[in-house]
């Protein structure tokens, strides 16, 4: 229905700046990565039933956040290096800045590689 919505609206000719939307759900499952933070050093595993941001918090690495749904843009967290390919579910970050490889949103997104880097 919301795709519909949005979809709906650029048929009409709205302009993308001018149409929202927001999905609440909770991140997907995935495979297990190694997550390097870079500012303690501290080097972690995010197990396949965590999220980034759950595995984070357990760790008592610095992020904030607010909807864990990948649209307030509240964990918004930069990537120094990514071994890998950053997996992308949310819906704050612009196609650029998901090409662009240097921010994840932890609450949504994983990763698929030998090891992220984060400016934690």
């Amino acid at each position: 229905m919301v795709s519909a919505a949005m979809e709906g609206g650029a048929a009409m000719g709205w302009p993308a700046t001018h149409l929202h939307s927001e999905r609440f759900a909770s991140a997907e499952p995935g495979e297990p990565f190694d997550v390097l933070l870079a500012r303690s050093g501290q080097r972690i595993t995010v197990p396949a039933d965590l999220s980034l941001l759950e595995a984070l918090e357990q760790c008592g690495a610095p992020v904030n956040a607010l909807c864990r749904g990948g649209a307030c843009g509240q964990c918004e967290t930069p990537v120094l290096s990514a071994d890998g390919e950053l997996l992308h579910h949310d819906v704050y970050l612009s196609d650029a800045d998901k090409q662009a490889g240097k921010l994840v949103m932890p609450c949504v997104s994983r990763f698929k590689g030998a090891c992220l880097t984060l400016d934690l």
